[in-house]
């Protein structure tokens, strides 16, 4: 990064906090460069159009009941352990009809603890439920299904999955760091990613049908942003 100076005329960021974090660190190594701000989409995910596409039993099986999705990669930073802790606490109480976990993502790195935990547990007694790399049209279907979504990550540049759900009308619980609230908005409930605690209220508090169709509402009102308003941007930043 500190070499490409050498060659950039500027820089696009996919957030404003990624831009902060640019520039700070061009600043550290006695650089000055542009960097132009030009957000992701709160877009869903481009399926292929088939007639009638199939999915793999374990995702069919996924959806047949009640469930909360967390789309991304499996690795330290999605911050998953506790996310799971919150469903193992969740799963005690007799005063809930709790959903199940729905975690769907590729295997990533530092991974083997926290599968490894999974796969003992039985997901923590059937509650957590792992699909390794779902295809489009299966996240697709997911995303349609869910009640709402998950996205407790330690930190992001952007947070696809958190616009991918707001596309199909889904709240989600959202970490208040980083990025992540540039593609939330007003649109989503906030919890702090360090705090088990906070996590559990945040999803406590979308398991409450009024409030989550209150969100709901509100996304029906709002124009989300498109992939074609973000090239629209880094159009207008080549042009500058």
């Amino acid at each position: 990064l500190v070499g490409s100076a050498n060659y950039v005329t500027g820089y696009l960021a996919n957030s404003e906090a990624t831009a902060a974090d640019l520039t700070a660190f061009l600043a550290e190594h006695g650089l000055d460069s542009t960097v132009h701000v030009t957000p992701l989409a709160q877009a869903g995910v481009s399926a292929e159009a088939t007639s009638t596409p199939t999915l793999s039993p374990l995702v069919h099986e996924a959806a047949t009941l009640p469930y909360v999705l967390c789309v991304g990669t499996i690795e330290p930073r999605k911050n998953l352990w506790r996310l799971a802790q919150v469903w193992a606490r969740l799963s005690q109480r007799t005063d809930l009809e709790l959903p199940r976990l729905v975690l769907a993502g590729k295997r990533g790195w530092l991974t083997d603890g926290f599968l490894a935990m999974l796969e003992r547990t039985g997901g923590f007694g059937g509650w957590v439920i792992w699909l390794d790399a779902p295809e489009d049209h299966e996240l697709d279907h997911l995303y349609r299904h869910c009640l709402f979504t998950a996205t407790v990550s330690l930190y992001e540049g952007w947070g696809l999955p958190i616009g991918e759900g707001l596309s199909y009308g889904k709240t989600g619980v959202v970490s208040q760091t980083s990025s992540m609230p540039e593609v939330g908005g007003d649109l989503v409930e906030y919890c702090d990613p360090s705090s088990v605690h906070s996590i559990e209220t945040s999803v406590l508090s979308l398991l409450t049908r009024e409030h989550r169709t209150e969100l709901e509402a509100r996304i029906a009102k709002t124009t989300l942003r498109s992939w074609r308003d973000v090239g629209q941007d880094v159009l207008a930043a080549l042009a500058r």
